[in-house]
Parts: structure tokens; sequence; C-alpha cells
């Protein structure tokens, strides 16, 4: 009698991140577990100890590139993932949108010197002040930092 258990597939954590988009895109649910996993090494070591039956990592992203944690475990110095191996590739294509109201507020002074940021060039790769006025003092938002796998 054939087992009714789905397999398993892990990724990096946590749902709705882009490892979780990849996922979905060629793990169905409706034939497969997706499992959540914290950090690159423990989707590796559930492979590697046969917990599942397959893992999706990243390997490079269009903010930072390579992903080394990734390729250091592929890489696999220290024999702890010999039976690993790549059968495939997953592409998602990531678009951002930073989307607002404006807000009439005398903190938006068009005549203050801006957010003090310049935009990097060839031939100025860390340029020391702004090339133009920005358009807005954007002293006021509020920095929000997330998880790095939001």
């Amino acid at each position: 009698m054939a087992s009714l258990e789905k397999p398993i597939v892990s990724f990096l954590g946590p749902i709705a991140s882009y490892s979780h988009q990849a996922v979905r895109q060629v793990f169905p649910e409706s034939s497969w577990e997706l499992r959540p996993a914290a950090t690159i090494d423990d989707v590796f070591d559930q492979v590697q100890f046969g917990e599942v039956k397959a893992g999706v990592v990243p390997i490079e992203n269009s903010t930072n590139g390579s992903v080394v944690f990734t390729l250091d475990n592929l890489a696999d110095r220290n024999g702890r993932y010999k039976d690993i191996t790549v059968d495939g590739e997953i592409f998602v294509d990531v678009h951002h949108c930073l989307v607002g109201h404006r807000n009439p507020s005398p903190m938006l002074d068009l005549d203050d010197h801006g957010s003090g940021t310049s935009t990097p060039t060839l031939n100025d790769p860390r340029p020391s002040k702004p090339k133009s006025r920005p358009l807005a003092n954007l002293r006021h938002i509020k920095r929000l930092y997330s998880h790095p796998q939001a």
C-alpha cells in the first residue's frame, strides 16, 4: 500500500519569502508539503539527513549577488553534504515599489537640502555631497528595519 504522506521540500523561510515563492513555482502544495527553514544550513542538513526529499535555497539575488552561505555549502569543504546535488534552477522575477500618499506637511520643506544623499557614478562611486538639490526633506521618514529574509 502506498503512503498517503506528501514528500517534503524544505526552503529558506519564512512563508512569503522569495525562496517560498520559488518553491511554489516548482513544488505544488497539492503534491508536496512545503517546510520553511530558519537558515540555509538547516535546509542542507534536512536534505542530507533524509528528513526532506528536496531543498530550495537562494544561490544569487539582485541585491547582494552571490549568496555565499549557499556557495560554501555546495563547495562542501568539510564533507558535511556529500550526498547533495543541484537538480535545477528556479528564477523569481522581483520588483519592488515604494507606495505612499502625499500629506501636506511643514516638514516637507522644498528649500532644505533634503536627505543629503547623492547618486554614485562611474567617475565618483562614493560621492561625499549631493550633486543636485533633492526634491524634498526626508528626515521625518522613520526607518523600519526588517528581517533580512522578509
